[in-house]
Parts: C-alpha cells; sequence; structure tokens
C-alpha cells in the first residue's frame, strides 16, 4: 500500500521540528551522556553598559552557543576554551533584560540557562553645581595649582607655583595662596635644597588634622605646620634619608603623619623624629590614604616605564602587598590615586576605577563604573558612599556605590591635580593648557 504524500510530507516535517533549538524548546531534550554546564554570569554593569561572563563547565569539541536577548537571537558562537565575555554598551540605563543560552553539540542540546540581568539605577546622592570661579581670574596668569584644601566656606588653601608681579618689572614666585572669601592672599614658601645647596619654592601638598585643628604642608624634603600665619618647618628629611623627595602625605593627628615619596620612600612621623617603613623598592610612591577609625594606611605607586604597579597596606607595624597590577588588568598598568573611607578603599588609574571592601576581602578588587579617557588624579568623599574624582582631562566624577556620573566635562585643555571639600563647599584645582599657555583653573562647587 503506497502511503499518500501529504501524510509523508507531514511525518517528515514533525520530524525535524523535534530537533529544533529554538527557546521554545529548552526543556527535555538534553543528551545525558554529554556532561557539560552552561552559565551566564554578570561580570560588570555600568548605566550603559554590561560585560557577561559566559562559560561551560568541560571544554565541549564542536560547541555551538545560541545566545538570546529578550527572545531574539543575539548572536550564535563557539567557545575554544571554558569562557569568554560579551560587551553590550550605549544601554538605556535602569533597564532589565532576559539573556537566554543553549549549549549543544552536534546540534543537539546539552544544557540551557536563562538569567536577568541589567544596566546600573541611577542614583543622584547630590547635585553638585560647579561654576568658573572669578577666582581664576585673579590669579598670576602663568600659575599652577597642585592642591587645594577648603578648611570652611570661605577659608581655602591652594599649593602650586604662583608668578606675583609687585610692579616695577618684578615678579616673584609663591608656594601657596588662600582665599579668605573676598581676596587672595600670596605667600611665599622657600625651603633649603641640600641638592642645589640653596632655597628653592617647592611644590607643596597640603593636608589638615580635623581632630585638632592644624594644617600641614609637605615640600620636597620638609614636613611644615602653620602657626601665627605661616608654615613652620617641625622635621626635615634631608638629612636622614638624603636622596629621596616626598610627593604625598595623611595626617591623622600631629604625632600620626604618613608620607610617601620616590624610590619607595614611605615613612611616618610621630610628633618628633621620621621612622622609614622598608619597601624594598625604589617605585614612585605618590598617593597615600589612611583612616585613624580602622587604624589602615595605603599607599600606592608604580614603575618608572609604568608598567606596573603596587597597592600596599600597613597595619602599623607590618607592611603587605595588596595588590600588584599588570599591563593586563590596567591597560599601561599606572595606578595613580587612591583614597579609603570606612569600609571601603578607591583606587582610580588609567581608564579604569576599582573599589576594594575591607569587610569583604574576599572579593578583592572590583571594577566599578565606567571606562575612563585619561586617569583619575585625585580621590576624595567625606562619606563612603558618596566620593568625587577628578581627572587629567577635564572631568569631575561622583560616585554612590553604584552609579558614576559626570559632574563636570571641560575637555582636554584642563587637568585637574586636587579636589577637596568640607560640607557644602566643594574646590578643584588644576592647570589649563589652553594654546601651550599654562594658567591655573579652580572650580569652586556648591553641594545639595
Amino acid at each position: 500500500m503506497k502511503m499518500p504524500i501529504v501524510l509523508l510530507l507531514i511525518m517528515v516535517v514533525a520530524h525535524i521540528s523535534c530537533h529544533s533549538v529554538e527557546p521554545a524548546d529548552i526543556v527535555d531534550d538534553v543528551e545525558p551522556e554529554i556532561e557539560a554546564n552552561l552559565k551566564i554570569e554578570l561580570d560588570e554593569h555600568t548605566l550603559n553598559e554590561m560585560w557577561l561572563k559566559i562559560s561551560i563547565s568541560d571544554t565541549l569539541t564542536d560547541n555551538r552557543i545560541k545566545f538570546y536577548r529578550d527572545d531574539s537571537l543575539d548572536k550564535e558562537m563557539r567557545l575554544s576554551g571554558l569562557d569568554t565575555i560579551l560587551h553590550y554598551e550605549g544601554l538605556p540605563q535602569s533597564t532589565m533584560y532576559s539573556w537566554k543560552g543553549i549549549l549543544l553539540k552536534e546540534d543537539k542540546i546539552v544544557d540551557s540557562t536563562i538569567v536577568n540581568f541589567g544596566t546600573r539605577v541611577f542614583e543622584l546622592v547630590e547635585n553638585i553645581n560647579f561654576r568658573d570661579t572669578l577666582l581664576t581670574g585673579d590669579l598670576p596668569y602663568d600659575s599652577k595649582i597642585t592642591d587645594v584644601f577648603v578648611e570652611n566656606y570661605n577659608s581655602i588653601w591652594v599649593a602650586g607655583s604662583f608668578e606675583v608681579d609687585e610692579g616695577a618689572n618684578k615678579r616673584v614666585t609663591r608656594g601657596y595662596a588662600h582665599w579668605n572669601g573676598a581676596d587672595w592672599e600670596f605667600r611665599e614658601f622657600r625651603y633649603y635644597n641640600p641638592e642645589f645647596g640653596q632655597d628653592t619654592v617647592s611644590t607643596i601638598i597640603l593636608d589638615f588634622d580635623g581632630y585638632k585643628d592644624k594644617l600641614y604642608a609637605l615640600s620636597a624634603f620638609n614636613l611644615l605646620e602653620y602657626r601665627n600665619g605661616e608654615f613652620v618647618e617641625i622635621a626635615s628629611q634631608a638629612v636622614a634619608f638624603r636622596k629621596f623627595s616626598f610627593i604625598h602625605m595623611e595626617v591623622l593627628s600631629p604625632n600620626d603623619i604618613y608620607m610617601c615619596g620616590s624610590q619607595g620612600l614611605f615613612c611616618h612621623f610621630d610628633g618628633i623624629d621620621f621612622k622609614l617603613i622598608e619597601t624594598n623598592n625604589e617605585l614612585y610612591l605618590h598617593s597615600i590614604s589612611a583612616n585613624k577609625e580602622t587604624g589602615r594606611v595605603f599607599v600606592c605607586g608604580y614603575t618608572g616605564n609604568f608598567e606596573s604597579s603596587t597597592i600596599y597596606e600597613y597595619d602599623g607595624s607590618t607592611l603587605s602587598t595588596l595588590w600588584d597590577v599588570s599591563t593586563d588588568e590596567w591597560g599601561m598598568g599606572k595606578v595613580t590615586a587612591l583614597f579609603h573611607k570606612g569600609r571601603f578603599l578607591y583606587v582610580g588609574g588609567d581608564e579604569y576605577f576599582y573599589e576594594y571592601r575591607l569587610d569583604k576581602r574576599e572579593e578583592g578588587f572590583r571594577r566599578v563604573g565606567l571606562k575612563f579617557s585619561g586617569h583619575i588624579m585625585d580621590i576624595y568623599g567625606e562619606d563612603e558612599g558618596n566620593i568625587l574624582a577628578v581627572s587629567n582631562n577635564g572631568r569631575v566624577y561622583n560616585y554612590n556605590y553604584a552609579s558614576w556620573w559626570y559632574t563636570v566635562q571641560n575637555g582636554y585643555y584642563e587637568v585637574y591635580y586636587s579636589v577637596h571639600r568640607k560640607g557644602k563647599r566643594v574646590c578643584v584645582g588644576g592647570i589649563n593648557h589652553y594654546y601651550f599657555n599654562p594658567r591655573a583653573t579652580m572650580l569652586l562647587g556648591e553641594g545639595s
């Protein structure tokens, strides 16, 4: 008896449909003799980007993965190893997606999974209204701001180099300035440089002891305290360490000050003498942050060729390596700033920003937020969940655990070296290289 042609076609179509690998069939057609699990994980996400990690538990020859976003086929791929990262950008913020993956071998389903991941939710902690302050116009034209410090609403200290015109074709270099709410006051700052055998104007770093209300300054070789209207030297490392120069400091109290510098210099001042803390390296240690409540000190630096960086942790007695950062992790391998507050250590560098939780050390350093086009120069925050950061390409960022956003974006002529705040008052300082005529640039902000 001959089978009707129509019935034969129906049976063939039915047979083919049983081997379909569309999402509707992710249930029963799994080959039991092949053991491999498919996993989709959220590697990182920002307001507009997502990184998804696709992995399988065992290597399968001739594997194929069909990947769906919201029931639409997104891509088909093969894994040469056990995992890969898929990067999605230009996504709308605060948006959730359904991601489906089907693992096949020779067109037979081995495993499948469905997860829901989305972009970060935008959460504005505060609105900081910055303006290009008119104060900049009162600064000498070819000047440079390297550090800013907000003592109170009408008292802002600025360190750098200021060529002040005193008339009669006489110009003098001043090392720091003070804004009293109405006018600039320029102060002379000189120290004896044993390398040149003469007094030298130095670029200084400022810090403030919030417990004793004392202001300190750091030059290349000296530690100074502000007394009776001027900075007075209280200690010098020129004799003790000779060739090393200070770069950054952290003041916890008058007898608890940490400093770092060139050639792996890391030391502590106890109110009387410097104590050298051995790092056994020649890194350019340029950023230091400590917290009185946690008793922890963090310092970072990089090699002269920028190929690697190291972050150290000091607990008052033992110095340990917290993270060796390679070029694979950081592009150029350069850590440029760090800041410790509460449970968090924030780290900035070329292109990326990381956070490290002291109460969840097993999680390690986690990349958060945006991929930067430049690198972070300074980080500061009065609260661990409301952080400000400035970059070398004219940007001011605000971070609140989950979200990054640009507060200011002034372009590549602006290089911001420092950010500081006291209450609502926020100050950013740096230099403008417009048409190769450098001048000091400063932003004054008002937080909500």
